[in-house]
């Protein structure tokens, strides 16, 4: 009886956490649907998009969705789009959390999945990034540089 109850609660608590449904498991428990006339314009808008209009701004109150319909975007253009999906929560310290910070995981995200599927990087460049994430590092670390 009280083991029914433990189990109870912890499924509500973890119902209530508002990390982003990222797995597709996830996605398929608490997905409300947006409807593929959404996902569709949002494709459409991703395509019709240039060097000057390409932002989009997904924005709302914490647990709305935007993060869930951004991953689901995401599995659905796989195939056509490099996607890359992450929090950066799971990458920066809250107290470290800068616009250097931020761009710095945006781009080790970018490597990452870029060497996953086989694209070639110059070499050169990718020398550099990391001399610049090393010099960032010593710098967050408090590391003499």
């Amino acid at each position: 009886m009280a083991t029914d109850r433990i189990d109870a609660f912890q499924k509500a608590f973890r119902n209530l956490q508002l990390q982003p449904l990222v797995t597709t498991e996830e996605t398929a428990d608490f997905r409300v649907p947006y409807g593929d006339d959404f996902i569709a314009e949002l494709e459409q808008r991703v395509l019709d998009g240039n060097d000057y209009t390409n932002q989009l701004i997904f924005a709302g109150h914490r647990g709305c969705g935007k993060s869930t319909l951004l991953a689901e975007f995401a599995r659905e253009f796989d195939d056509n789009y490099l996607t890359i999906f992450f929090s950066i929560s799971d990458l920066i310290e809250a107290t470290a959390i800068n616009h250097i910070n931020i761009l710095f995981a945006i781009a080790v995200q970018i490597m990452d999945k870029a060497e996953e599927q086989k694209i070639e990087i110059d070499a050169n460049k990718k020398q550099r990034f990391l001399a610049l994430a090393s010099l960032l590092w010593r710098i967050n670390t408090k590391v003499p540089v």
